[in-house]
């Protein structure tokens, strides 16, 4: 029986307590996995296995699912309204969502260019999204994409355990950069560096995670090179303004002593090959 969140992003607690610290989050409409419950909290387990507790208020098991569904609409803005009806003026928002948020589009229409989008909640209620803040049955992004993807978060606030629109930790938001296209990465920068389909790779070359530790500690830090001379990240210490999700320069004096290594993907292997084989297609007509 699936168990899924009904708020717009759900902290999960170290323990069944709002005083505990958060380590990670759930999107609306997200299954999770109920392990058990005590009192009006329930603790989870996550797609990427990462367990946690929050208030069982903001779960529902075993939704009921509309009988007719005409596609996914992603949330594709920071964050996005959603309308009780195609208006902006007159209604109060029904809720405001993160980046990612998947819902079921409710009306079959071959013209997508329409600027607004129908879709179901949960209960199978219909609500309204401006199509703008969407992108419509999303496939993979290509790793060039993908880094301009990136560009769109500079500036966003650091959250210690966020996983949405509203704020991500360093791990969190490489995570979401990955599985952007099509990888799931682990939760945290110390499992991130030790996934078995990835080599250790000297080379500064654009999405390839560079992780940082301090001395000999483990790694604490994580960031993806986005060309020969930089890395985006987001940024909870040092010296470089706001805690915010930044670009760095990899000889930055405060970073570059604390770099542990630089690693590869097997995803990125596959992406380049498959861009050359298409490049290759078109060079031959």
């Amino acid at each position: 029986m699936p168990t899924v969140v009904t708020v717009p992003v759900a902290d999960l607690y170290c323990d069944a307590s709002f005083e505990s610290e958060v380590t990670t989050q759930a999107l609306y409409g997200q299954n999770v996995k109920a392990v058990t419950t005590t009192g009006s909290w329930t603790h989870v387990q996550t797609a990427d296995t990462y367990h946690g507790w929050l208030p069982t208020a903001s779960l529902v098991k075993n939704p009921t699912r509309p009988s007719h569904v005409h596609g996914i609409a992603e949330v594709d803005t920071l964050w996005t309204h959603l309308f009780s009806a195609p208006d902006t003026t007159p209604h109060r928002p029904l809720m405001t969502l993160s980046y990612e948020t998947q819902l079921p589009i409710a009306t079959n229409s071959t013209n997508w260019t329409e600027r607004w989008i129908e879709v179901f909640l949960l209960d199978s209620t219909r609500a309204w999204i401006q199509s703008g803040d969407l992108r419509l049955n999303p496939s993979p992004r290509t790793l060039s994409q993908t880094i301009d993807l990136a560009y769109k978060f500079l500036g966003l606030p650091y959250r210690w355990g966020g996983c949405s629109g509203f704020g991500y930790d360093c791990s969190g938001f490489i995570q979401m950069l990955y599985r952007q296209m099509g990888y799931l990465l682990p939760r945290d920068a110390s499992q991130q560096a030790t996934v078995a389909d990835a080599e250790e790779v000297t080379a500064y070359e654009p999405g390839n995670l560079i992780f940082f530790a301090n001395r000999d500690g483990p790694i604490s830090h994580v960031g993806m090179i986005i060309d020969s001379t930089r890395f985006i990240h987001a940024v909870t210490t040092g010296h470089q303004g706001p805690r915010t999700i930044q670009i760095t320069n990899l000889d930055a004096p405060e970073w570059k002593p604390r770099i542990a290594s630089v690693r590869r993907y097997s995803l990125l292997n596959d992406l380049l090959c498959a861009s050359a084989s298409t490049l290759e297609k078109h060079s031959g007509h």
